[in-house]
């Protein structure tokens, strides 16, 4: 197993006896549903609701003639904002088609049901969402498009207090905000199935672009504050059980020192290599080969937290089968130079940089008694 939140894609579930007794990959060996598209080009209608007859009210032909030309208003405005895809109705959940040829990235599209959207904490101003900054889903139904804009492939739909780590934007396009989020991720021993394309997605593993706002001044995204940090001292175990967006949003680049397990086994890499096995990053960017994985303690095979070595600086990783001291980082200025591999994994720059920042990059080891 690496240590890629891109190919954590099992069965959502706490169970940490037998966390991949029951794991499914519908999306192959990197499991990258960020990068890849949904396999639908079929559209579902579910049966909905029939609309109440409407009765106009008692009064003057004059008033009945101004109550007529509102609702006129009021449907003409409904039906545009469902003609343009931003706004999903409850009883529609649509799986858009892919353009052929097309090589979508995950985006995120405004797609709040009708009715009184769920208020939001803070209005997001436009522009106002920084990088690196935690937000949440403020409507119910939000889309989330594999690029910004409304050309944008619709993935799923996110469901109101949804949380989200802004990676990139505003990219201005279609009259809205776009803005480049991941959900906040999968801890150690858990995950989940990602529902059909155009369902509601409850997981909280995903990457795509989402609009952030009506143009009318209403927020569809809103700054969220952070969940509990672990305490520190830190350890493997604390680390591992974390949200792996949470790395960045908790320690950043800080220097953090653990002990933990040294495996006699490496994790064995994946079937077929790392397409960018030849780049000057591939130490931190091919996680599916990275075979150093520790443990909590000699039972455990190696695989809870992944750690990463850089050949030219890094220190040199000691006889395996010990308890070891490690210091070293998350957010390694070399994280960057991941967009480079985007091109040879036909996948989006951002995401990979967003994954690199999220490795821990050692910088110090030695021989150590158990904790």
């Amino acid at each position: 197993m690496d240590d890629d939140p891109l190919t954590r894609r099992t069965e959502w579930r706490g169970d940490r006896d037998d966390p991949y007794g029951e794991r499914r990959d519908p999306y192959g060996e990197r499991g990258d549903p960020y990068l890849d598209a949904p396999e639908s080009d079929r559209a579902r209608l579910s049966a909905g609701r029939g609309a109440d007859d409407y009765v106009p009210p008692r009064g003057t032909p004059a008033l009945t003639m101004v109550a007529v030309v509102i609702l006129a208003a009021v449907a003409l405005g409904i039906g545009i904002a469902f003609g343009t895809g931003l706004l999903t109705p409850p009883w529609v959940a649509a799986e858009p088609s892919l353009t052929p040829g097309a090589s979508p990235t995950p985006v995120a599209s405004p797609s709040p049901s009708p009715g009184s959207p769920t208020p939001a904490p803070t209005p997001a101003t436009p522009g106002g969402l920084a990088p690196d900054s935690l937000v949440q889903v403020t409507v119910d139904r939000l889309t989330l498009r594999s690029d910004p804009g409304l050309a944008g492939q619709a993935m799923w739909v996110l469901p109101a207090g949804m949380p989200g780590f802004v990676i990139s934007g505003p990219v201005q396009t279609d009259g809205y905000d776009w803005y480049q989020l991941s959900g906040l991720g999968l801890p150690y021993g858990s995950g989940c199935v990602t529902p059909e394309p155009g369902g509601v997605l409850e997981c909280p593993a995903w990457l795509g672009w989402l609009a952030a706002g009506d143009p009318d001044g209403t927020a569809w995204l809103a700054p969220a504050e952070a969940p509990p940090c672990p305490e520190e001292p830190v350890s493997v175990v604390s680390l591992s059980e974390l949200q792996y967006t949470l790395r960045l949003v908790c320690f950043g680049a800080d220097a953090l020192t653990f002990v933990a397990w040294w495996p006699d086994e490496p994790v064995a890499g994946a079937v077929g290599g790392c397409p960018a096995a030849d780049s000057d990053v591939a130490w931190l960017a091919c996680q599916e080969t990275n075979p150093n994985g520790l443990a909590a303690d000699p039972s455990e095979s190696a695989g809870r937290l992944m750690v990463s070595v850089d050949p030219a600086a890094g220190p040199a990783m000691p006889e395996r089968g010990q308890w070891i001291e490690l210091t070293g980082h998350f957010d390694d200025p070399a994280a960057q130079g991941c967009a480079e591999v985007a091109e040879l994994r036909d996948s989006d720059p951002a995401a990979e940089v967003f994954t690199c920042r999220l490795q821990f990059v050692v910088t110090a080891v030695s021989p150590a008694t158990a904790p």
